[in-house]
């Protein structure tokens, strides 16, 4: 089952964006509104996308 992030990340075009920072930009922008409104739910869905782009960064550095 697709989260709300995910619904709107492929709404945005971006499910599949190679390039992480536009990705990390967009989920960014998300994960601020989310807070914004209070909505906890699309908050923490946020920052585990942030947390998992994080780590494909630091994978693609050491690599």
């Amino acid at each position: 089952m697709a989260t709300r992030l995910d619904q709107a990340l492929t709404l945005l075009g971006y499910q599949d964006a190679k390039q992480l920072h536009y990705r990390s930009n967009l989920v960014h922008a998300i994960h601020l509104f989310a807070g914004v409104q209070g909505d906890a739910k699309l908050e923490a869905e946020c920052e585990a996308e942030i947390a998992r782009i994080r780590a494909a960064v630091e994978q693609a550095r050491s690599t």
